[in-house]
């Protein structure tokens, strides 16, 4: 019988929510990476997803190279966030990415770098913003369950 719960991103993806038993799989747009493989089994990849920029229709930024030095949210502990780190973007954390969206809306940063799959959907749903870029950066998305958990892995595959 399935329950769902809602954990802190960085507890799912180092597997701490499975190794406490908060959850028994996490299905949260988890990039597979060899780092984490480390923490948690891996589902087969469901989903190839891509890095993307949101930001509303009138900043003035028309991809990761305009951002200049204006602030991106970023999602703690996720590919959106490094992205934006690697390319060398001013970023303010959030743990919770409802908080992040509120911050771009509301002013408090002027784009968010994230997965294409939950920024499009935001997108969709609020006629200000914008994806104005999205990066293949050929990230695979997998559900993570707790390490040596193969029983429910096989389920899941």
């Amino acid at each position: 019988e399935k329950k769902v719960v809602q954990a802190n991103f960085e507890t799912l993806e180092s597997g701490a929510a499975l190794d406490t038993d908060q959850c028994d799989a996490a299905i949260s747009g988890i990039t597979i990476t060899d780092a984490r493989k480390e923490s948690v089994d891996f589902s087969k990849p469901y989903f190839n997803d891509q890095i993307a920029l949101l930001t509303t229709k009138d900043s003035g930024i028309s991809g990761f190279d305009g951002v200049g030095g204006k602030t991106v949210g970023v999602q703690q502990a996720t590919s959106g966030e490094q992205y934006a780190k690697d390319k060398g973007l001013k970023t303010q954390q959030f743990e919770d990415v409802e908080l992040m969206f509120q911050a771009l809306e509301s002013g408090g940063v002027q784009a968010v770098s994230g997965n294409i799959s939950t920024l499009s959907k935001r997108a969709s749903e609020n006629p200000d913003l914008e994806v104005v870029q999205s990066v293949d950066t050929n990230e695979n998305l997998g559900v993570a369950v707790k390490k040596g958990n193969t029983e429910l892995l096989d389920s899941v595959n």
